[in-house]
């Protein structure tokens, strides 16, 4: 009977896991919530053409603003991230004050040489988003509204090498092979002319491997 009864211990052993066991999970390559402070560790200082751009934690977002017209502002991760096999999540949100505000949010997938690889860019007063891989345009959708909602974007390269960009979990357009090697993120955004110009976020930027 206690054969029996330690027979029957093990098979439960094998199915249901020892309350204490590790399961390994591999931590993300880059977990931003912009929780702290900016640029720290994980982001350069802002590169700006033009004056009145600023970058800063608002309410826990990464929010980029001007009072000037025609100027831009970008950042980029301080480490790069081996492809193929790697995912880009992060969350973007335009919040326009006025119809017609002239801003637009960029993403740029740079490689070792900061060479752009693949682009994105929401348009707020054109209402599109278009999507660029190795400097072909696979996509342009039709925009999320500029009320200040995070929207989810990734781009993503296979195993195979295979690189594409999705909103909302849905593929835009066609995946296209690029080289394997470092890439960089870099995010920001870009005013045009007028009196007024929109607010851009970020929020919510993981980097993993599937």
């Amino acid at each position: 009977m206690k054969s029996v009864r330690a027979l029957l211990l093990c098979a439960l052993a094998l199915v249901v896991p020892s309350c204490g066991q590790d399961i390994n999970v591999p931590a993300p390559l880059l977990d931003e919530q912009f929780n702290g402070g900016f640029p720290g560790a994980n982001w350069t200082a802002p590169a700006t053409t033009g004056p009145g751009t600023t970058a800063q934690i608002v309410g826990a977002r990464l929010a980029f603003t001007t009072t000037s017209a025609s100027v831009s502002s970008t950042t980029r991760t301080q480490a790069s991230f081996t492809n193929p096999d790697l995912i880009m999540d992060f969350q973007v949100a335009i919040h326009a004050l006025a119809p017609g505000d002239q801003g637009a949010a960029t993403v740029d997938i740079l490689n070792n040489s900061l060479a752009v690889v693949a682009s994105m860019t929401w348009d707020s007063p054109s209402t599109t988003v278009t999507y660029q891989i190795l400097g072909t345009t696979v996509a342009t959708g039709t925009a999320p509204p500029s009320d200040g909602t995070l929207n989810g974007f990734r781009f993503e390269v296979s195993s195979t090498g295979q690189a594409g960009w999705y909103f909302s979990n849905a593929l835009q357009g066609t995946t296209v092979a690029i080289p394997a090697g470092p890439l960089y993120l870099q995010i920001g955004a870009s005013f045009g002319t007028g009196t007024a110009w929109p607010e851009v976020d970020f929020d919510t930027i993981t980097v993993t491997r599937p």
